[in-house]
């Protein structure tokens, strides 16, 4: 009786010890695992968003795009358009912003003054050369100035662009 007594005290020492520090130590070093696992996808997710935004910023050096603001880089490129194909800017209005099904779109709406190949010519470096929208509605009409006794040609123009 001593002697089964006597190992039941052993085991319980034995558990208390050993057996219960053993168990909550794999706990440990199981939460220690998941830790690392996180840390090593946190660094792929980070080199990814770098290669990225490199990317990114090699798109916006190849179409010259030196702001986020699309407003500001349409009204500049178009101030550098009608410098070389001596056209006017008559109007530019606010951005019109609509979301269908959680996509963002930006229509511009701007008006030019010059002749028909001066506004052909602007109209087509707008579109190709750089990436500022696609040109969604273009209307031209001849208009009269009386006090000058000219006439000259007006394009409507209604840029979208889709984020």
């Amino acid at each position: 009786m001593i002697l089964v007594i006597g190992f039941l005290l052993v085991c319980a020492f034995a558990y208390q010890f050993s057996v219960k520090n053993t168990l909550s130590n794999q706990q440990v070093f199981e939460n220690l695992q998941k830790q690392l696992e996180n840390e090593r996808i946190l660094k792929q997710n980070i080199a990814e968003l770098t290669r990225q935004k490199f990317y990114l910023d090699s798109l916006l050096k190849v179409h010259n795009i030196s702001t986020t603001n699309l407003q500001n880089e349409l009204l500049k490129y178009l101030n550098t358009l009608s410098e070389r194909y001596n056209c006017q800017i008559s109007k530019f209005e606010e951005p019109h912003l609509d979301s269908v099904a959680g996509i963002e779109h930006t229509y511009n709406r701007f008006a030019l003054k010059g002749n028909y190949k001066q506004l052909i010519q602007t109209l087509y470096d707008l579109e190709y050369d750089k990436n500022l929208g696609q040109l969604v509605s273009v209307s031209m009409m001849i208009k009269k100035d009386y006090k000058l006794d000219q006439t000259y040609l007006t394009a409507d123009i209604l840029l979208k662009n889709t984020k």
